[in-house]
């Protein structure tokens, strides 16, 4: 029975409008877990998503009938909105055009989801 597989560990990353500096660790924790929801409707498998201030990382495998760019779009699309309702700063956020993606070793993961989720760390935010 032919079918389509993939197996590739991707490292997505795209930044705030101008490198505003907006995703604070209050909103973190939730947008945080409301992209990795938004990736596993999709159909992927999430091994990670951090931000700092000013942009966000997710790891993750995806379907093979969904594109790189499918995927970068529904997902900023739905965490724009989302981070747009909480209203006050936020009520006018959008992420910035484009974005930056790379394959890493299936055997590397777990140096990938640590990268991810030191974000906060790294970039003391």
């Amino acid at each position: 029975m032919p079918k389509s597989l993939a197996s590739i560990l991707h490292h997505l990353i795209f930044s705030t409008k101008g490198r505003r500096p907006c995703l604070t660790s209050d909103i973190a924790p939730q947008l945080e877990a409301y992209m990795a929801g938004v990736l596993r409707g999709l159909g992927c498998k999430v091994l990670a998503v951090g931000t700092a201030n000013d942009h966000a990382h997710c790891g993750y495998q995806s379907p093979p009938t969904l594109t790189t760019a499918m995927i970068a779009h529904d997902l900023k699309i739905a965490s724009n909105r989302w981070l747009r309702e909480r209203g006050g700063a936020l009520r006018n956020f959008k992420w910035q055009c484009g974005y930056s993606v790379w394959s890493w070793s299936y055997g590397d993961r777990a140096k990938l989801k640590k990268y991810i989720l030191g974000q906060r760390k790294k970039h003391g935010s």
